[in-house]
């Protein structure tokens, strides 16, 4: 689940009343990495890829979207039209 949304994933507990399991501990966790049973394959590679390169541009196109906006500011145009204009909402458009 980790690499789904690229955070390392360094150890998984069992926790009981009596104590716990660490799987980091026991070497379980090198064992999973190397052994390669947790990759992402097939179809929902794709998918997941796609998933990555449609969040970067919806990113970066707020991203520009917002340093316009932040132009039009700076030379007086009002909320409305910056809003208008980048389809920002009034909200992030204050917050300029």
């Amino acid at each position: 689940m980790g690499k789904l949304i690229n955070i390392e994933v360094v150890d998984h507990l069992i926790i009981t009343e009596d104590g716990y399991t660490s799987f980091a501990d026991k070497g379980i966790m090198d064992k999973l990495r190397k052994s390669g049973l947790f990759e992402i394959m097939g179809p929902e590679k794709k998918e997941l890829e796609q998933w990555k390169i449609d969040t970067e541009k919806k990113r970066a196109i707020k991203q520009n979207k917002l340093e316009i906006a932040k132009k039009m500011k700076a030379k007086g145009y009002d909320d409305d039209t910056i809003k208008e204009l980048t389809g920002l909402t009034s909200a992030v458009v204050r917050k300029l």
